[in-house]
């Protein structure tokens, strides 16, 4: 399983990779978003001091992109639905947890998560979902990413947040992941 989960920190993430992110530094990997949700949950607790078992959000972000080490950084541009994601997901956690004798404990966590409905569950995928805000937004305002050099396809897909207004992958990503 160690050796599984760990391969994550050798996969980029597919979203930065399908915008034309420029090459002129690192590209946010598996594992870093993983560290990255988990740092800014805690951040967030720590700061409003929430009514949350952290412990069990960050358990929840360690293992939340376990599917991917099977079936990789499936991202909404992908043609994918949400259903047939949620189907290969399950199928990639059983099989990735069937050696470890308590695998059972991820594969709640990883439930939970998906469910969204227990506040550690709904706060640990909302921190997603930001981390992944604040990474577009990083990357745009640093210049990786631009509409301008983004694939016509994913600015066919996003247009009509342009038309609302959106200026860069940073309010793209906000305004796709309005909850």
């Amino acid at each position: 399983y160690y050796y599984k989960a760990c391969k994550l920190k050798e996969v980029e993430r597919s979203g930065w990779v399908d915008w034309n992110i420029s090459r002129t530094g690192p590209v946010e990997r598996i594992a870093e978003h993983i560290y990255g949700t988990q740092i800014l949950a805690m951040a967030i607790y720590l700061e409003y001091e929430l009514d949350l078992n952290i412990d069990k959000v960050t358990t929840m972000l360690a293992h939340h992109e376990t599917e991917e080490i099977e079936i990789g950084d499936i991202t909404p541009f992908d043609g994918v639905t949400d259903v047939k994601k949620h189907e290969l997901g399950k199928i990639a956690v059983s099989n990735i947890v069937s050696k470890i004798k308590n695998g059972e404990y991820i594969k709640r966590y990883i439930d939970e998560f998906e469910k969204r409905e227990t506040k550690e569950g709904m706060f640990a995928y909302l921190i997603d979902k930001l981390e992944c805000i604040l990474w577009a937004k990083k990357y745009s305002d640093t210049g990786r990413i631009s509409l301008e050099t983004a694939p016509k396809e994913q600015i066919e897909d996003v247009k009509e947040y342009i038309e609302k207004g959106a200026n860069d992958a940073g309010d793209i990503f906000r305004e796709f992941h309005k909850y």
